[in-house]
C-alpha cells in the first residue's frame, strides 16, 4: 500500500473537558466502529497542560496498511491520517498552547509522511464531505504555519551554512 497522502484536521465538537475515553466510547458503542476514529488527538482541559495523544493505532514505516485506516473522513480513511482536537472551535478560540502543539503533531506526521503543508486539510476540504468540521480553525493559517515549522526543521538538519572567505 502505498503512504497516506493527506492529514485531515478535525474538532470534536465537544468541550475540552472532553477525554479520550469518551471519544473512544462515542466511536466504538456509539457508531459500531471497531477503534476511536482519529490517529491522533490534541487535548488540553481547563488549567492543563496540552497532550498529543494516540488514537487509531499505525506504525512508522510509509506503507499505509489497512489495519491502520482510520474512521474520520468518509471515503478517504484509506489514504488520510486524522488529528482531532478535542474543543469546539465554533464556541471558543483555540487556545495558543493547543495550535502550537496541533503544528507540531502535524508537522511531525507531514515528516514521518513525506508530505508538505498542503497535505493538509480540514474535513470540510475533503471531497464529499458534508460538514463544517474542523468549524472556524483557519486552515490557510494553519498550513502556512506548519510550511513555517517544516522549513525551520529541514534548516535545522541541514546543519550551519559556512561561508569560506576568497
Amino acid at each position: 500500500m502505498s503512504p497516506p497522502r493527506y492529514i485531515v484536521v478535525h474538532h470534536a465538537a465537544a468541550p475540552r473537558s472532553t477525554t479520550v475515553a469518551e471519544i473512544h466510547r462515542w466511536h466504538v458503542a456509539g457508531r459500531g466502529w471497531r477503534d476511536i476514529g482519529y490517529h491522533r488527538l490534541i487535548r488540553m482541559g481547563d488549567g492543563e497542560m496540552v497532550q498529543t495523544l494516540p488514537g487509531r493505532p499505525f506504525d512508522a514505516d510509509a506503507d499505509w496498511e489497512p489495519w491502520e485506516f482510520g474512521a474520520h473522513v468518509a471515503g478517504h480513511n484509506a489514504h488520510a491520517v486524522g488529528v482531532c482536537l478535542v474543543m469546539d472551535t465554533t464556541k471558543e478560540r483555540i487556545p495558543d498552547a493547543m495550535w502550537s502543539a496541533a503544528i507540531d503533531c502535524i508537522a511531525d506526521l507531514c515528516e514521518q509522511f513525506g508530505l508538505a503543508a498542503d497535505a493538509v486539510r480540514g474535513h470540510r476540504e475533503m471531497s464529499g464531505a458534508v460538514t463544517t468540521c474542523p468549524g472556524d480553525i483557519d486552515l490557510d493559517a494553519f498550513r502556512v504555519e506548519v510550511a513555517a515549522e517544516l522549513r525551520i526543521r529541514q534548516d535545522a538538519a541541514a546543519g550551519p551554512t559556512v561561508e569560506i572567505p576568497p
